[in-house]
């Protein structure tokens, strides 16, 4: 067996469908475990293996996987085996879009994969036969799809541990070869020789936060969110193509229905005139009875071991100094233009759900 074998005993033992019965991306953890004992093997392994996190004896995985594809995977950190037991350490196997993803959970996990990497993968746009940029790469799946379709696609990531996992992925998926991975800061990497590109998408630490409560890097995206974004922005601006685009997410601040984060994007702050849209997906009050803010609020208290009330003091001044009482999901396709005319696409929800 090699990874086109496990990748067809993923298929054929009903693990696929099993997995998507609840969506792509989906991190139904309870779902899966209620499930899990009345499955019959092989399933019944690789679910408890792949999605609930239970050991399963040795010799099970052993009849399973290929050596070469087990050694692979304890090489890797995603599989460990002690007491005659293997089990995950910490990592889930999704699919999206086709694709097979190994994604760790935690307040800190050594790589990011959350829903709003699961979001811009289902918005972002195929350049067929371009040539593609992703940034602030992580495991590689932004990159994984736009290789799917383009001439060549080029994957950009700092964190040494997300380029081996990217290296796997793109094995895993029969990509290699398909995408090349630079280990760079996107503040340092140098694209001039590469580009230009038709394509340049990124997920980037996209969470408001003021500086007297700063989170882990992946998820910390200054004051008002777009710290990393308006710098990726001015920055990359000249390796983009005739007719090429940016396409990125984030979690941009508001007031009383107004996006003001939209005004990030003007000629006055990134000194070129931008066309292209916004797309609103999401809109939450940032107030106590709102989920995602009580959500934020209580990973700031176990990070910072604070209590709550003292982290939702700081940021309700810190909402307070900047005019703003809401927040937005978004999805951004913009482009260089000769003019200044972005259309903001407002389909917003009440509630912010790519975080449930």
């Amino acid at each position: 067996m090699s990874w086109s074998g496990f990748r067809t005993l993923l298929i054929d033992s009903g693990y696929l469908a099993f997995y998507l019965a609840w969506g792509e991306g989906n991190r139904r953890r309870d779902a899966w475990r209620e499930r899990h004992a009345a499955l019959e093997s092989p399933l019944r392994s690789l679910v408890g293996l792949f999605l609930c996190g239970e050991p399963v004896p040795s010799e099970e995985v052993a009849a399973l996987l290929d050596p070469d594809v087990s050694e692979r995977l304890h090489a890797a950190g995603i599989i460990r085996t002690r007491d005659g037991q293997t089990e995950s350490n910490g990592f889930t196997l999704v699919v999206v879009r086709s694709l097979l993803i190994f994604c760790q959970g935690g307040m800190n996990p050594a790589v990011y994969f959350g829903r709003d990497s699961l979001a811009l993968a289902l918005f972002q746009g195929r350049r067929d036969g371009g040539r593609t940029l992703d940034l602030c790469a992580g495991g590689g799946i932004q990159a994984m799809l736009a290789a799917q379709f383009a001439r060549e696609s080029h994957a950009v990531e700092a964190n040494a541990t997300a380029i081996a996992l990217a290296r796997l992925h793109l094995e895993l998926n029969g990509l290699a070869g398909r995408v090349i991975l630079h280990q760079a800061r996107v503040e340092t990497f140098a694209p001039e020789s590469l580009g230009p590109f038709d394509l340049i998408t990124f997920n980037p630490p996209l969470i408001p936060l003021p500086s007297a409560l700063p989170l882990a890097v992946v998820s910390d995206g200054g004051p008002d969110g777009l710290d990393v974004t308006r710098a990726i922005l001015r920055r990359y601006a000249a390796s983009l193509a005739s007719g090429g685009a940016f396409e990125f997410i984030g979690l941009g601040l508001g007031r009383d229905g107004v996006p003001t984060f939209v005004e990030q994007f003007s000629q006055d702050v990134l000194g070129y005139a931008v066309e292209g849209f916004v797309t609103l997906y999401g809109r939450e009050p940032l107030t106590l009875d709102a989920p995602l803010y009580r959500k934020l609020l209580v990973q700031l208290a176990l990070y910072h071991r604070l209590p709550a009330e003292i982290c939702h003091a700081i940021c309700d001044y810190h909402w307070e100094q900047l005019a703003a009482n809401e927040w937005c999901l978004f999805f951004a396709h913009l482009r260089p233009g000769p003019t200044q005319r972005l259309q903001v696409h407002d389909i917003a929800q009440d509630r912010c759900n790519w975080f449930r």
